[in-house]
């Protein structure tokens, strides 16, 4: 189970791996603006992007955490309003076997000790 956080980690990750192999314009705009480690409070550099992010998905998991085909299609559906441009290359680049991965080590990272969120 992915909660709010994590999924936006796992979207984040998954564009700049993608940005790795295939750099744009665009996408490297949405990166900077979408950049959780931009600020200590550890939401996007454009408070607007991760506050809509943030009612997409209390809006759709009103319990907080959601099985990960569930934050994959949530992602998605998040590129296609926020950004459509990157929907499809998303979608393309990133199956759900991959996203499941990047989820499960975004969040053994996440609890690492030495992870400095945790101090």
């Amino acid at each position: 189970m992915a909660d709010k956080r994590l999924t936006y980690l796992g979207l984040f990750n998954s564009l700049d791996l993608l940005y790795d192999e295939r750099p744009s314009d665009e996408l490297g705009a949405f990166l900077s603006d979408a950049n959780p480690f931009a600020w200590e409070d550890g939401e996007s550099a454009d408070p607007a992007l991760w506050d809509d992010f943030s009612r997409m998905f209390d809006g759709g998991f009103p319990d907080g955490s959601a099985d990960d085909n569930g934050t994959y299609e949530l992602a998605a559906d998040f590129l296609e309003g926020a950004c459509p441009a990157l929907a499809a290359p998303f979608r393309e680049n990133v199956s759900q076997e991959l996203w499941s991965e990047r989820l499960r080590e975004l969040e053994r990272d996440d609890h690492r000790a030495d992870n400095p969120r945790k101090q």
